[in-house]
């Protein structure tokens, strides 16, 4: 019986310890850059012509004329992640409004490399109408600041397929009047300054259960196993 007592919690706390290990991976947009110079993100509009080849502005809504993409490179994970952020600087927001985050199935290289000097209804049309991965109520603010928006389960599915394959892309559009992301200036693609967009990652990890975890139980089976010879005998 002593045995039990001095042993169980003992082995409590190591199947805790050993049951859960947290890590968070953040992926940058100007990550492993599919055009020199230029972060994987920028604009489409099926209106308005983009005539600088190096030009990551995600400029977002202004009457729904522009909408905006983001591609992460994946293909270094593994594993299988169970929440996912989007962190964007702001910018440009004068008014409240909704924003809505998208599925993209555009290509991340057709998306960054054919926008100079074309417009493209299609294109703008993917970033705004695939399976929505969430949409957020925004309060405007300063310029500078860094939003958040939490990604849905439909974002997770395809953040998990797309580990240690290739790209993942979210497409962003203002549902409604309003615009809120405007020039990216200072964006590393251009002038090397600034906030990078990113993809934050968590995973949560059920290694197998440790060495001393496993001899403990057989000591406490064995333990166990005595006392009722004992009691038997007795």
């Amino acid at each position: 019986m002593l045995i039990k007592k001095l042993l169980l919690p003992a082995l409590l706390s190591i199947a805790f310890a050993a049951s859960t290990h947290a890590e968070t991976v953040a992926i940058d947009t100007s990550l492993n850059p599919i055009q020199a110079g230029t972060d994987n993100q920028g604009w489409w509009s099926s209106t308005v012509t983009n005539s600088n080849s190096s030009n990551d502005n995600y400029f977002t809504g202004d009457n729904d004329t522009f909408r905006s993409f983001f591609s992460f490179d994946l293909s270094n994970l593994s594993g299988t992640f169970k929440s996912a952020t989007f962190q964007v600087r702001r910018y440009d927001q004068p008014t409240a409004l909704t924003l809505g985050l998208f599925e993209v199935s555009t290509p991340a290289s057709t998306l960054i490399t054919t926008r100079t000097n074309i417009q493209d209804a299609a294109i703008f049309a993917d970033l705004g109408s695939g399976d929505s991965y969430g949409s957020y109520a925004v309060a405007p603010g300063s310029s500078n600041d860094v939003l958040s928006f939490t990604l849905n389960e439909a974002a997770l599915s395809r953040i998990n397929a797309a580990v240690g394959s290739g790209y993942f892309s979210i497409g962003a559009a203002v549902i409604g009047p309003g615009i809120i992301f405007s020039g990216s200036t200072y964006e590393p693609g251009n002038f090397g300054l600034g906030y990078t967009q990113r993809l934050v990652l968590d995973t949560t990890q059920v290694p197998e259960p440790s060495h001393m975890a496993l001899v403990g139980v057989g000591l406490l089976v064995a333990a166990n196993a005595a006392r009722r010879k004992r009691v038997k005998k007795n």
